[in-house]
């Protein structure tokens, strides 16, 4: 028979336990999205950037080749240059000419006004 008061021990796992250790993992899982989704943006951001580059790089190559060029001239190739890559989104991107004081400026811009990236050109 069984003393009274004797103790018990019992084995398996208790609710409040098994509560907790979810919530533990609900919380990491958490965590673990948001990390994911923010290098998602950054990626994107970083690829965004490359192709504006890669356009205002071809912009300033044939800029070179005329030295002649002036501001309506780099107009028109930056936005042919534009029109031809993979950043020709109009809801998303755009891309200006900007008059300077020593030259002209040339940039890729989101929607919202960011610029993703830009070069400014001295004639």
């Amino acid at each position: 028979m069984k003393e009274r008061g004797s103790r018990h021990r019992r084995s398996g796992i208790l609710l409040m336990e098994m509560m907790a250790a979810m919530a533990m993992a609900s919380i990491l899982v958490a965590v673990f999205y948001s990390v994911m989704h923010r290098i998602r943006d950054l990626e994107r951001l970083a690829l965004e950037q490359g192709l504006a580059l890669v356009v205002l790089e071809n912009v300033v190559e044939r800029l070179a080749a005329d030295p002649a060029a002036g501001m309506d001239a780099a107009d028109r190739i930056l936005q042919a240059e534009f029109e031809a890559s993979d950043l020709n989104i109009p809801a998303r991107y755009t891309a200006e000419c900007l008059e300077g004081e020593v030259g002209f400026g040339l940039r890729v811009v989101r929607a919202s006004g960011v610029p993703v990236a830009g070069v400014e050109v001295r004639r």
